[in-house]
Formats: structure tokens, sequence, C-alpha cells
């Protein structure tokens, strides 16, 4: 109890908290190379004979009540099932205490999130699975009762289920590892050097664009699936990102990972202390989409948003940003100032996201040809695995309706296509066959990142097709970077 803090309450050591997210790193899963290793554990020598209490019933029926740490990871199916059950036991009891501590309202989070990865078509078939998740609370065998029942340090708890049955929200953590480039794009930026590819705009402008768009409603989409089939209730989902493409060997040539740290000073972004390799930053139009699809998918509802996890400690920076001598600031910003850009361009729909509806897929005809359908962002994303764009990947559409009092309806289109930064195409989307009367809206899309469209349809109208202005300012275009919005 005393470890923990009492978030929110006034008097306690964060008192303005109003969520809780433990960093819980460190203690997700134990594995044998956790041991030593420069990790947060000791030796595996020091630690071995450790005796250990065992929880789960697996184990106890292959070394009884008791083993050493060396005994149990002998047996991979004991140490296994152990791991779950301990795992579980134990989130489910940090959830007890802070809610316990923390002020009424507090909102408390599990540090990670049910689906990892880029989002896979294969996923739709595992809506069972959780991360991190191997089994359910058992405190059966430590004293406490089949229900879940037990006693610790004279407080009474109930510890059933798992982290997410217990989470007031969820947290999107999910990282880009990946951007392509040319072989000779490479040679040029990694190899040779050239000056004028020394900075973040060229290496940005030669990155292959990707289905951003496609990618994070996918995302969304899994995450919000998961919750509906294991917990059979939505809750709201913040989405953490990244700056920087979280891998190491980040930059992949002919499909391919390159062994390279990042080629010029610019790239640095983390201190040599922290015993990480630099890391390369995010194009701008990636962050810009990611921020776009968070808040038009989750609106006003609870508990969504957009957080962005820190690159590193802004305590150490001082001055002048120009002058600083630390390499990890000393960078192009282009890829925070994109959220404000994001932020900006979607200020109109602060006043309509509230008692709008959403409409995650609706009916698209493709190219204006064909015959309308609904599909997923899963479909759309067509499992690119973080790579660049494919032939299978369809454009990722949501659309947004509220009723506009004496004339119909205010209706907002988010699309993302599948195209190079510089191309175009036109695509028919509508609600259904009677949705909104069958109103159609034509929408052209240029470039890959998110883009926005706004209609207002009357009541009157019924199968008519509203067609989309461009207002994106062309002239400013430039491959690496979302189009700016006219005012």
């Amino acid at each position: 109890m005393s470890a923990v803090p009492a978030c929110g309450v006034p008097g306690g050591s964060d008192p303005y908290a109003g969520r809780c997210i433990p960093n819980i790193e460190s203690s997700n899963d134990w594995k044998r190379t956790h041991y030593g290793n420069r990790n947060h554990w000791p030796s595996w020598e020091s630690s071995k004979n450790h005796e250990v209490i065992l929880e789960s019933s697996a184990a106890i029926a292959e070394f009884g009540p008791k083993c050493t740490v060396e005994q149990l990871f002998s047996k991979p199916g004991a140490q296994y099932a152990e791991e779950g059950v301990r795992r579980s036991n134990r989130l489910v009891l940090l959830h007890k205490v802070i809610k316990q501590k923390g002020y009424a309202g507090l909102v408390h989070i599990y540090g990670s999130c049910a689906y990892q990865g880029n989002p896979r078509v294969s996923a739709l078939a595992e809506m069972g699975s959780q991360f991190m998740v191997t089994a359910n609370c058992d405190v059966s065998n430590i004293g406490g009762s089949s229900s879940g029942n037990i006693t610790l340090n004279g407080q009474s708890y109930v510890l059933t289920g798992n982290q997410y049955d217990h989470e007031d929200a969820t947290l999107g953590y999910f990282y880009n590892n990946r951007f392509d480039i040319s072989e000779q794009d490479y040679n040029d930026i990694w190899n040779s050097k050239l000056p004028h590819t020394q900075n973040y705009p060229h290496l940005w402008s030669k990155m292959f664009p990707t289905h951003v768009v496609g990618r994070e409603k996918a995302f969304w989409q899994l995450v919000r699936g998961k919750m509906l089939h294991n917990q059979r209730t939505l809750r709201g989902m913040i989405r953490m990102a990244e700056c920087v493409y979280e891998a190491d060997e980040c930059c992949y040539v002919n499909n391919a990972p390159r062994g390279v740290r990042a080629p010029f000073g610019q790239l640095f972004n983390t201190f040599p202390e922290l015993n990480d390799s630099p890391k390369v930053w995010q194009p701008p139009h990636d962050f810009y989409s990611t921020y776009m699809v968070a808040r038009f998918f989750g609106g006003n509802d609870e508990n969504n948003g957009l957080h962005i996890f820190p690159s590193n400690n802004n305590s150490r920076v001082r001055g002048d940003l120009n002058s600083s001598d630390w390499a990890s600031f000393n960078h192009e910003l282009h890829t925070y100032t994109a959220l404000l850009q994001a932020r900006k361009d979607m200020q109109a729909l602060e006043g309509f996201f509230p008692g709008s509806s959403l409409i995650e897929d609706p009916e698209v005809k493709l190219n204006e040809a064909g015959s309308f359908s609904a599909y997923s962002g899963v479909v759309a994303y067509n499992d690119a695995d973080g790579g660049p764009i494919n032939a299978g990947q369809k454009p990722a559409v949501m659309l947004r309706y509220k009723v506009l009092p004496g004339i119909g309806w205010t209706v907002w289109i988010l699309i993302g296509s599948p195209q190079g930064y510089n191309d175009s195409r036109t695509d028919l989307i509508r609600v259904s066959a009677s949705g909104l009367n069958g109103n159609i809206f034509k929408v052209k899309s240029i470039g890959c990142e998110a883009q926005l469209h706004e209609f207002v349809v009357k009541s009157s109208d019924s199968g008519q097709t509203y067609e989309a202005i461009n207002t994106i300012v062309l002239s400013e275009r430039k491959p690496g970077y979302a189009g700016r919005i006219q005012a």
C-alpha cells in the first residue's frame, strides 16, 4: 500500500492527477534473459536459488507448493503457467490499490494494450487473445478462495479476471518500427552523405508512402474489437505513440532492414547514457494523420485521446535550442508541429462532435466504379506490416453526421488513400442505400495523409451526389508533409 501513490488526492503525491498509468515495462513478463545483462533484475547466479511460493495449480502439480527459480525455469510449461497467474494476481491487485488510494474519479489504465503491432487481417480471428494475458487471477493456492477473496496485510480484496477487465480506459500502445527507402537514396544519405541529403525534409521526402490512415483506423478497430469480445463493453482509448521509429534497425531497403545508426546529427534524439541508439524521427504527415484519426474516431467520448510518449527528459534543456549542446533536442521539430497543424485543421469539428454519430465503415465505390461496399480499416490496410503501400489496399474512410435543425445534416468525412505524396483519386461514399436519404459524397483525396471534408445535406434531398471542394493549399504540398487546409 505504501509504495502506491495516492493519485489525485489533495495532499497526496500527485494531487492533480486524473489518470494513473503505471510503468510496467520491467514487470510485464518473467524470462530467463531478464536476469543480469544490464536489465532491471539482479544476476541469474544470485537469483536462481531463490525459493518461490507457487500460485498456479499447474506449477504446484509439477513441484509441490514451492520450488527454486532455477527449478521452475527448467520446466517451461510450468513456468509459463506460473508467470500468467502471478501477473494477473499482481496487476489486478495493483489496480485495486490504486483505486482505493486515489481520488473517487481517478481513471486507472494498464500500461499496455490488448492488441500489439501493425494491424493484421488474421487478428480478426484472434479476438479472444489479449497481450500479456495468459491466465486469469487465481488466489486459491495462496490462502484465498476460489471466488477470488483474499486478505493481504489486513486488507480484503477480490481478485478475479485480468488487468484489462478492471482498467477504466485503455492505452493504445503501438509504435512504428519501419520506413522504406530506395537503394540509391540509402546510399546517398547513409554512405555517400551527400550534403543536400543530410537533413530531415530530404529524408522524409525519400521515404516510401505508407497507408497511415488505414493503419490507424485498423488499430483502433482491433483494440475496440478485443474490448467487445473480452469485456463485452467499450472503454475509451488513449492512443500512445512516439515521434520516432521505435526500432533501432528501422530503415528498410528492398524489404530488409539495414543495421545502421542514424546518419547525421539532426537524427539523434537520445542521450548516450540511456543505452539507446539514435532513432529516426517520423515524417510529419504520419503524426498529423495519427492525431486526425484518433480525434475523429474518439470524438467527445470519455477517455479517448492521444498521448505522445516523450523521447527525452525536457528538464535537461536549458536556454536556446539552437545553441544547445544536446544533439537530442537539436532537430527539426516538424513532427511535433504537425500535431499543432492537425489540431488547427480540426478546430471546426470541436463544436460538431457533441451529439454526432460515427459511421466507422461507410460504403465506398472505389474510383467511382463498380458497386458500393463497406469494409473495415483492417481490410483497407491489407497486412502492410508497416511497409509501403501495396496493391491490395483501399482508402480508409470514416464518416460522422449530426442533425442540423431545419435543414438536414452536417456531415464530415475523414479519408486517407493508399497513394503517392502527389497522386490523387476520387471515390464515392455513402452511409448506406438509405442512410442520410441515400445521398452520396464525391471526394477527391490528394496524397496519403488524412484529409477532411464537410458537407451540409438537405433533408429534402434523396440519392443526390454532393461533391467536396478541395480545401488543401496545393502550392504548399511537399512530400513527407500533410497539406495545410485553407483558413
